[in-house]
């Protein structure tokens, strides 16, 4: 695991992921529909949450979301979208 900045930290699951390829599917799409700006965002996020009752676990869990958003300008207008797929 390698680490961006204190207290954050990118794992070898995420990093092995088809990041450049994704990217490089979103902007080459952006460039067809006549973006003359384009950018790809991958996010991958973990939330972990506990619940006490009485000093006791009453429930945990531990989520893990990801998505991938394009935003692009074209003719001077912004447009945006995003997945969680």
């Amino acid at each position: 695991m390698s680490t961006t900045g204190p207290g954050r930290s990118v794992d070898d699951e995420f990093r092995n992921l088809p990041l450049d390829a994704l990217a490089d599917a979103g902007l080459a799409a952006a460039r067809e529909a006549g973006a003359g700006h384009a950018d790809v965002r991958v996010q991958r996020q973990r939330t972990g949450y506990t619940v006490l009752r009485d000093g006791r676990t009453a429930s945990d869990s531990d989520d893990l979301d990801s998505g991938v958003a394009v935003r692009v300008l074209v003719d001077g207008v912004w447009g945006f979208a995003a997945s969680d797929d």
